[in-house]
């Protein structure tokens, strides 16, 4: 991920499947990723065009206080439901 950041890739791009890479990093619990993602000013607040489903709600139903603050740090809007 961090070669293609390097490379100009948008980190807020959305994919094939309507979520953006910060999302999809989300989903998949690779929460090192999403850190990196955040770095490069990847959209966090951006839900599943499909689902609804945002970086926050995954963060917090896996438990991770510590990426829920840096989600909400990063401008997750905590009152946006699905």
């Amino acid at each position: 991920m961090s070669v293609l950041l390097a490379a100009g890739a948008n980190p807020s791009a959305l994919s094939v499947r309507t979520c953006t890479p910060a999302l999809c990093a989300a989903l998949g619990r690779y929460w090192d990723i999403l850190q990196l993602i955040m770095d490069a000013n990847g959209d966090v607040s951006v839900p599943d065009l499909e689902s609804g489903t945002t970086v926050l709600h995954e963060a917090a139903a896996a438990g991770c206080a510590g990426v829920c603050l840096s989600v909400l740090e990063r401008g997750g809007k905590i009152t946006q439901v699905c």
